[in-house]
C-alpha cells in the first residue's frame, strides 16, 4: 500500500495554479496576498488618508456599534459628495477588475445603483 500525503497533492496543485511572477517583490505585492474584503478595507483607508493629507473632508457610515458599515448604500462621503468606493487590481495582463468590468455575456454581481456609475471612486 502506497502512501498518499494531502500535503503533496495539495502543493502540486497549487504550483499549477500560481499567481505571475510579476507581483513578486513588486511594490504592492503584499495586496495579491489579502482577501477581497480587506482589499476593500486597504482602498478605504488609502482614500481616507489621501482626503486627510488633501484636506478634504471625507466620512463613512457607521454601523450601530459606531464601527464602519458595510451594508450602508454609500461607502464614502467626500465633502458632502456620497460615493461607492471599488478597489481593483491590475491582473497579469495590465488590466483591472471590478465588478464594473464591462464583459459581455457574463453576469456580475449586483451593484448597489443609488448613483449614476461615474460616481464611484
Amino acid at each position: 500500500m502506497t502512501s498518499v500525503s494531502p500535503e503533496h497533492i495539495l502543493g502540486d496543485v497549487l504550483s499549477q495554479y500560481a499567481d505571475d511572477d510579476k507581483w513578486v517583490d513588486s511594490t504592492f505585492e503584499k495586496i495579491k496576498r489579502l482577501s477581497n474584503t480587506k482589499v476593500g478595507d486597504v482602498g478605504q483607508d488609502f482614500v481616507e488618508r489621501l482626503c486627510d493629507g488633501l484636506g478634504f473632508s471625507c466620512e463613512f457610515p457607521s454601523d450601530d456599534k459606531g464601527g464602519r458599515s458595510r451594508t450602508s448604500p454609500w461607502d464614502i462621503r467626500i465633502e458632502g459628495v456620497t460615493l461607492e468606493l471599488k478597489t481593483a487590481t491590475e491582473d497579469v495582463n495590465g488590466s483591472f477588475s471590478s465588478i464594473m468590468s464591462a464583459t459581455k455575456n457574463v453576469p456580475r454581481p449586483p451593484m448597489r445603483r443609488h448613483r449614476p456609475q461615474g460616481d464611484l471612486v
